[in-house]
């Protein structure tokens, strides 16, 4: 046990001021984990994107369609995590006018320039190579001008949606002031209810809106998973709930992803191929999904918390710069893979080929502009990014 503190001791002490250096690397790494998630879709995965490719091989969709559900089963509701353990220390610090203002710079800020600027031309390609439209940019403006018709966050709906839950939280903290964090360590059987409790929620909100649906552009088919994690963080209340997880979990938690990540195709080839029958409804397909997410999601969480904590990281500068810059990856990558994907259309190369070699420039590119943003930005850019 001593051993374990003075580990977590050194992890947290390689870290900048302010910093945890091995929840710097986890976020970095969802960050790029997202430009992969949204290229395997690129290239035959189901899902949506702006821009698609998808060549009729099934294995191959198989296999990307794998890799994307056993993502969907945990990363954006561990980046929900990550964000909800700091939420309420920094409440406290900051009081409620200046968290307001912060969260709203940090993610209003973005989300608007966003759906503003670089919204439209994403949505203009995709209705270009979808066959919707025929017309040039301008015309498309006049049909669908942004902020006006319709309010397109893409892929920071993210953003949206946890400044949506940051004002909840504060919400619930005037009404209730003296909310303490009671969450003091993680137990096999608050997993186990978890599991149980994010598979039965899951499927019930599926009935309504199955994988795919959209409710203002949100994916609300996930939003049981993005909920209970949040909820869960900012129960914790501190960081702390990572450096006291048990180390000897990694093993049987790993297996559980595993068993997840397996379970994706063989249900799919029980089934005689992907159909509706998965997204949502009284199918025995949609609860099999929703019972195999309610497991691997913890489990996953879990198993990268301490790979990073336990096994990867050590101090080394790039986990800082992946965490410092994982923000402005996430905002910027879009247009940046949809770019790459263009730029490889047409050459004569195999899907999981272009798969690799776009996210390979999705991902050097993306670390690029943030970079470049921060560093050249101006108060006004690393106010927002950090």
């Amino acid at each position: 046990m001593e051993a374990h503190r003075q580990n977590v001791a050194t992890v947290v002490s390689a870290s900048p001021p302010g910093r945890i250096g091995y929840l710097d690397g986890v976020r970095g790494c969802l960050s790029l984990l997202v430009i992969l998630h949204h290229v395997a879709i690129t290239y035959g995965a189901v899902g949506g994107w702006y821009y698609t490719e998808h060549t009729g091989e099934a294995w191959v969709n198989l296999l990307l369609t794998t890799f994307v559900a056993l993502d969907q089963f945990y990363f954006m509701g561990l980046f929900f995590l990550l964000a909800a353990v700091f939420t309420p220390a920094a409440l406290a610090r900051k009081g409620e006018a200046a968290f307001l203002r912060e969260r709203c710079v940090r993610l209003g800020i973005p989300l608007v320039l966003f759906a503003l600027f670089l919204s439209p031309p994403l949505d203009y390609v995709a209705w270009v190579y979808q066959g919707d439209f025929k017309g040039s940019f301008v015309e498309y403006l006049a049909l669908e001008p942004p902020l006006v018709k319709d309010f397109a966050p893409g892929p920071l709906w993210f953003v949206e949606t946890l400044l949506v839950f940051s004002l909840v939280y504060l919400l619930v903290r005037r009404l209730r002031p003296r909310l303490s964090s009671l969450l003091q360590e993680v137990t096999a059987r608050q997993v186990a209810g978890f599991a149980v409790l994010l598979a039965v929620l899951s499927f019930c909100t599926r009935l309504m809106y199955p994988i795919g649906a959209e409710f203002w552009h949100l994916q609300l088919a996930y939003f049981s998973q993005y909920i209970l994690l949040f909820a869960v963080g900012v129960w914790a209340g501190s960081a702390e709930i990572f450096a006291r997880l048990n180390r000897r979990w990694f093993w049987p938690c790993a297996a559980l992803t595993a068993w997840g990540a397996a379970m994706v195709p063989i249900l799919v080839l029980l089934n005689g191929g992907i159909d509706d029958r998965f997204l949502g409804g009284w199918h025995w397909q949609a609860a099999a999904i929703c019972l195999v997410e309610g497991v691997t999601c913890p489990a996953a969480c879990i198993t990268v918390l301490l790979l990073f904590r336990d096994r990867i990281f050590s101090g080394q500068r790039w986990w800082a710069f992946l965490g410092e810059h994982s923000y402005a990856v996430y905002i910027v990558h879009a247009p940046v893979c949809v770019l790459a994907a263009l730029a490889f259309r047409g050459i004569p190369l195999h899907p999981l080929g272009k798969f690799f070699v776009v996210s390979l420039l999705g991902v050097g590119l993306s670390l690029a502009v943030a970079a470049s943003l921060r560093r050249w930005g101006g108060k006004a850019v690393r106010a927002v990014l950090g």
